[in-house]
């Protein structure tokens, strides 16, 4: 059922609209997944005694796993990048592995397997935990990044934040690590604590249904140019006097016109509405207000959550309402970033001022 479902997800997302290289590569690892999956059912039943090129091959497709995952989140990131000849690079362990194991391939001699390679075999199970155990760890590299290049260009995060997928990836993480404690202990020490196959099972249906389903809804993230600085912005043509004077015009349109009741509000239209670019907006907020972009339209949007919750002009309307109307997307988040500049939720805001 599980593979059943992988294949139909990833013919999705081969004919999903607006098609990008971050699907592609979903897809792929989708059907890697679903061939992943009956190389368990095929080892399972012994087949792979009849045919040991195939438990072979079935075994160094899992070097395709962690790299199809990385450029998944890699180009899902950064949507304008292209696949060129040095990402193939990122596969040469399959390659490599794969023409190792060629005579394997030729001879279909099981005693081959056995005799010959069976140091081969320990080396291979190793080389695989910890190739798939580093790709994860870069893949996480790569999405703790990018969580803070988004608050630099975005106010409203919630449908381009990837914690979905940096929890599947910490879980797949997990999962890998046991596997590969558990192979060196049996390959090395002799020792077999559990049988692996339930648990990356288990890990790869759960990989098609969460990755898969939320792959297909997750969408593009920089639809507008990252912002790219260094940490002090040592080549900015921008001076002192220039900075501040666009510190003092960004309050005052913050205040006057109350740019961030919009929900959609980013970094690039705040700064048309300035007349100045994206860059130095961003380096006036890091610099002056020593904050980013999100924080600085976040901390306004409760202030006037805040005015407008003991304002009896308001009073007809619920929290959730007000939250909308000053520009978060859910709740969740209101409450959240509520708590975060007062200590206090809103209902024990609303509390605390009327015991006042």
């Amino acid at each position: 059922m599980g593979a059943g479902l992988g294949v139909f997800l990833s013919y999705l997302l081969f004919i999903k609209r607006h098609i990008n290289y971050a699907n592609r590569f979903l897809a792929i690892l989708l059907l890697i997944i679903v061939l992943q999956m009956l190389g368990l059912i095929v080892f399972e039943i012994e087949k792979f005694l009849a045919f040991p090129g195939m438990n072979v091959f079935f075994s160094t497709i899992t070097l395709l796993l962690g790299p199809l995952h990385f450029l998944y989140a890699k180009f899902l990131i950064q949507t304008e990048l292209r696949f060129k000849r040095k990402h193939w690079f990122y596969f040469a362990g399959f390659l490599g592995m794969n023409i190792l194991f060629l005579p394997i391939y030729v001879s279909g001699n099981l005693n081959i397997l056995i005799i010959e390679y069976r140091t081969l075999m320990i080396v291979q199970n190793v080389f695989i935990g910890l190739h798939g155990i580093s790709f994860m760890i870069l893949t996480l590299i790569i999405l703790q990044q990018t969580s803070k290049k988004i608050k630099d260009s975005y106010s409203s995060i919630d449908e381009i934040n990837l914690n979905w997928l940096k929890r599947i990836t910490i879980s797949v993480l997990i999962c890998l690590i046991i596997v590969f404690i558990h192979s060196i202990t049996v390959q090395i020490l002799h020792i077999n604590m559990f049988n692996p196959l339930l648990m990356i099972a288990i890990m790869l249906t759960g990989l098609i249904y969460i990755a898969g389903f939320l792959g297909l809804k997750q969408p593009e993230i920089f639809l507008l140019p990252i912002i790219k600085k260094n940490m002090k912005y040592k080549t900015s043509g921008l001076n002192s006097e220039i900075a501040e004077s666009i510190k003092q015009r960004l309050l005052k349109i913050l205040e006057d016109e109350k740019p961030f009741l919009e929900s959609d509000l980013n970094i690039t239209k705040l700064s048309d509405n300035l007349s100045i670019s994206p860059s130095y907006l961003s380096q006036v907020i890091n610099e002056k207000l020593g904050r980013n972009f999100y924080d600085l339209i976040n901390f306004y949007r409760i202030e006037e959550a805040k005015r407008r919750l003991i304002d009896p002009v308001y009073k007809n309307l619920t929290v959730l309402s007000i939250a909308y109307d000053v520009g978060f997307n859910s709740k969740s988040t209101f409450n959240t970033s509520f708590k975060k500049y007062m200590n206090l939720t809103p209902s024990q805001y609303l509390k605390k001022y009327n015991q006042n």
